[in-house]
């Protein structure tokens, strides 16, 4: 649809403005001598956006820039592209090899459970022998002294503000869950450094980046609003006057965000070696149990399999690395599994839907449920109409909000779900009218 299209271009606009940041980090690090971190920022601009690295050709004289082409392209495994079904997603540019790294990523952020907080580093997330507690807040804690300064700066912006979260009252629905106010809190405290501070140079992303992410206007349902409220007010009472408090739209955005790529940590050995799992369909079990949350904006682009092709370990505030689970051919599309994919199809999909609101059609789930999936030619992420749940009743007959025919099979209006259609013909014919109602209803 003509909507989706402007969302994706919106999308590939702000991939180009974090791709030439990348640039500019890259050219700094040249300038300083270091050419091993100029070509991993040049990298890292590639992969937003695969023409960034021409600019080049503008500074450096031919034979140099040739040189910096060279590197980039040697060994280069993936790139980002980008289409109406799949969004923007990995592609192999190159055969990948079972058990090769082929991406390293940095979380925006990563904060321990709330269940972990007295038992797990807040930096490296590794359970807790000899805890180092802040003697200032009486809330954040660490397993060394290196994890300690590591967070300094970050837990310097923070801490007045949790040494008043672990005394103040909470609105009701926070009485047992504060995590979604230390994650506005942490956004709010990393947007803040970023005026004085170069966040590319330091291997973190940027608030934009977070903000590129995609995210569904639908989850923002009354009680998820109210939920963000509440969390809004508690952070206004505990924040300082040097970190800025967002503003109630902003929260929203950002809880839209989070709920949508946010990843679940489990803590995996310092040495790099974790015990990874699988069942006879490839599939990973999960023996590792959560103990964080993070948003790593890279690893958030690749799309998700019941039968993936790679696995992503997460290192808490540290990088995370994807891995290949087999051998992967040249134009294969990188995937990653969401949820626990050895779960039976429908409690698959139905948390699919629920949590990510897509209908997963990767091999395995086509493969189980017959020729249902096989048959419907839907892209996997919503488009701009979306069918009906496959477990409504079959004798519940609705109209087409434009033909008034009735059906038991009829497609919703993806951006504001308030009216049903035939298909896309009906939809058109519609809009003229429609697009008020739309648009009111979004909001």
């Amino acid at each position: 649809s003509a909507r989706h299209i402007q969302r994706l271009s919106r999308k590939k606009a702000d991939d180009q403005e974090i791709a030439s940041e990348f640039v500019r980090a890259g050219l700094v690090y040249l300038s300083q001598g270091n050419t091993k971190d100029g070509i991993s920022a040049f990298k890292g601009a590639i992969e937003r956006d695969s023409d960034a690295i021409k600019s080049l050709a503008e500074i450096f004289p031919p034979e140099v820039y040739e040189k910096i082409a060279s590197l980039l392209d040697e060994n280069r495994p993936l790139s980002v592209q980008t289409s109406l079904s799949q969004g923007r997603h990995f592609i192999a540019t190159r055969k990948i090899e079972k058990g090769e790294s082929i991406l390293s990523d940095f979380p925006y952020f990563c904060l321990v459970e709330d269940r972990c907080i007295k038992t797990h580093c807040h930096q490296c997330c590794s359970p807790i022998i000899s805890q180092l507690v802040c003697p200032d807040c009486n809330f954040a804690r660490f397993c060394s002294k290196e994890c300690s300064v590591a967070h300094q700066l970050i837990h310097d912006y923070e801490c007045p503000s949790l040494k008043k979260l672990a005394t103040q009252k909470r609105p009701p629905l926070l009485t047992d869950n504060i995590i979604f106010t230390r994650i506005l809190l942490r956004t709010s405290v990393l947007k803040q450094r970023e005026k004085t501070e170069s966040p590319l140079l330091d291997k973190a992303s940027t608030f934009s980046t977070f903000m590129s992410l995609v995210y569904h206007p639908e989850i923002m349902i009354p009680t998820h609003r109210e939920l963000v409220r509440q969390n809004l007010h508690l952070l206004e009472q505990i924040i300082t006057k040097e970190v800025p408090l967002p503003t109630l739209e902003e929260a929203e955005e950002i809880s839209a965000r989070v709920a949508l790529n946010m990843h679940a940590v489990s803590w995996a050995p310092k040495d790099g070696f974790i015990d990874v799992r699988l069942n006879d369909n490839n599939q990973v079990v999960d023996s590792q149990p959560d103990v964080a949350v993070a948003i790593f904006p890279m690893i958030s682009l690749i799309n998700h399999s019941c039968r993936p092709n790679c696995v992503w370990v997460a290192r808490g505030n540290d990088s995370s690395e994807v891995f290949a689970l087999e051998d992967i051919e040249k134009g294969t599309e990188i995937t990653v599994v969401y949820i626990d994919s050895s779960l039976p199809f429908e409690k698959r999909q139905s948390l699919l839907r629920e949590r990510y609101h897509f209908t997963c059609r990767c091999s395995l789930c086509v493969q189980q449920s017959g020729a249902s999936l096989k048959n419907d030619d839907r892209p996997n992420d919503l488009g701009s109409v979306q069918r009906e749940s496959s477990s409504s009743s079959s004798s519940e007959l609705k109209h087409c909000g434009y033909c008034k025919s009735p059906s038991t099979s009829l497609s919703r209006c993806g951006a504001c779900r308030s009216i049903v259609y035939c298909g896309q013909d009906c939809q058109r014919k519609d809009w003229s009218k429609h697009k008020i109602v739309c648009k009111n209803n979004q909001k």
